[in-house]
C-alpha cells in the first residue's frame, strides 16, 4: 500500500482531504490512518484514494469505486476473512491486521504501527479468534458456536469418537449451553482435556452440568 512518489494532487483531492480531515499522504496510503475511517455517506471518491487504515474502513455507500477495487479487495470464501493485497492484510472479527506469516489456518499477525505480534486462528467455516498465543487463540475458537444443527449429529452413537474441539461444539449445539458456561467448565472443572472423547465419555464428564440430561437423551433415544 506504499507508493514510491506522490501523484499530482488536484483541487478535488485537496478539498476531499480537508473535508475528511485527512493528510495527502494518508489519502495515497503513504501514511497510516491510525484509527477507523468512516466514509459511509459518500457515493464516490477521487481517483488515487488508497488509504492504509489501522481500524475499520467504512466505504459502504460507494457506487463508483467498488468495481475498480474488486480484484484487489476480496472475500476469502473458505474462511470468511476479508483480505487485501493478496493476503498481506486481513480483517477478522473487526480487527484489521498485517500478516507476518501463515501456516494452515493459523496466522501470525500484528496491528498497523504496533510491533506486538499475536495470532489469528480460523476453523475454515466462518469462525475465527485472536490470541496472544496459538493455544489461546485455538482455545477461544472452541467456544464460538458453529453453524451446525442438531440433525448433523443424528448418526453418532455413544461409541462415536470426536476431537475435543468438536466435542465442545457438539455439546453446545445439542444442549444450548452458553459460551461462558462451557468455557468455565473446561477451564475450571474438567481438568486437562484429552485429544479425543467418545460420546459416552462426554456424558460422563459433564454429569451434573447444565444440559447433561438433554445431551444424554439425544444419544440414548
Amino acid at each position: 500500500m506504499k507508493n514510491q512518489s506522490t501523484p499530482k494532487t488536484s483541487k478535488a483531492i485537496l478539498d476531499f482531504c480537508k473535508s475528511k480531515n485527512l493528510t495527502i499522504d494518508q489519502f495515497y496510503g503513504k501514511a497510516t490512518v491510525g484509527g477507523s475511517l468512516y466514509l459511509s455517506g459518500l457515493t464516490s471518491i477521487p481517483d488515487g484514494f488508497n488509504p492504509t487504515v489501522g481500524g475499520d474502513l467504512d466505504l459502504s455507500g460507494l457506487t463508483s469505486i467498488e468495481r475498480k477495487k474488486v480484484k484487489e479487495n476480496k472475500i476469502d470464501r473458505d474462511s470468511y476473512l476479508f483480505s487485501w493485497k493478496k493476503g498481506k492484510y486481513i480483517k477478522a472479527d473487526g480487527i484489521f491486521t498485517e500478516v507476518i506469516s501463515k501456516k494452515g489456518n493459523v496466522y501470525k499477525v500484528k496491528k498497523l504501527n504496533n510491533p506486538k505480534e499475536f495470532y489469528l486462528v480460523t476453523d475454515g467455516n466462518g469462525k475465527f479468534s485472536h490470541g496472544d498465543t496459538v493455544k489461546k487463540a485455538k482455545s477461544d475458537l472452541m467456544f464460538k458456536i458453529s453453524n451446525r444443527r442438531k440433525e448433523d449429529y443424528n448418526d453418532l452413537t455413544l461409541k462415536s469418537v470426536l476431537k475435543f474441539e468438536d466435542a465442545v461444539v457438539c455439546y453446545r449445539v445439542i444442549t444450548g449451553a452458553c459460551s461462558f458456561g462451557t468455557k468455565d467448565f473446561v477451564n475450571n472443572k474438567l481438568g486437562k482435556p484429552k485429544k479425543e472423547y467418545k460420546i459416552s465419555e462426554v456424558i460422563e464428564v459433564t454429569e451434573g452440568q447444565y444440559g447433561n440430561e438433554n445431551f444424554k437423551k439425544f444419544f440414548k433415544k
